[in-house]
């Protein structure tokens, strides 16, 4: 069975999605255990989320365009109506996610505006948390969404 266009791509986007953010998760974690003081943490978190997000730019051009020189049909590139279905299936949970992830950094951005001294005796030391509900919720909302097109595509909708 022939891969479509649109599978490909979506094969394309999860891996490149899982392995790079996957490596900035670990990062991260490790700079929760570490020792270091808030405002380290805060220039190395930075550094390694330009870094994630250059190399997320740079893997998904280099790897779409090859993609697209290997399909060539303009027609075949923008997909038709079952692509389209598949991405609204897909699209859906993935939407859910993504809401709830805003809610969640919501609250977060409630409480700590509200008990300020709360955050500073708490044992999450992740800098710029309220970022980085919002950044796992749309990695995590557009890891789904990969996942069911894929299931999708496979089954054969």
């Amino acid at each position: 069975m022939n891969m479509s266009f649109s599978e490909k791509s979506a094969w394309i986007s999860l891996v490149i999605l899982v392995y790079v953010w996957g490596d900035f998760t670990f990062g991260l974690f490790a700079l929760h255990s570490s020792t270091e003081a808030m405002s380290v943490k805060r220039d190395i978190a930075l550094g390694m989320l330009g870094t994630a997000v250059i190399a997320v730019i740079i893997a998904e051009a280099v790897f779409h365009t090859i993609l697209a020189m290997a399909h060539p049909s303009s027609q075949e590139q923008q997909g038709d109506e079952r692509d389209k279905q598949i991405l609204l299936i897909a699209t859906k949970p993935a939407y859910a996610i993504l809401f709830t992830g805003v809610m969640v950094a919501t609250g977060h951005l409630l409480i700590v505006e509200q008990w300020n001294n709360m955050i500073e005796h708490s044992s999450l030391q992740i800098p710029f948390i309220a970022i980085h509900i919002l950044l796992f919720s749309a990695l995590i909302a557009e890891m789904v969404r990969f996942v069911i097109m894929i299931k999708e595509y496979r089954l054969g909708v």
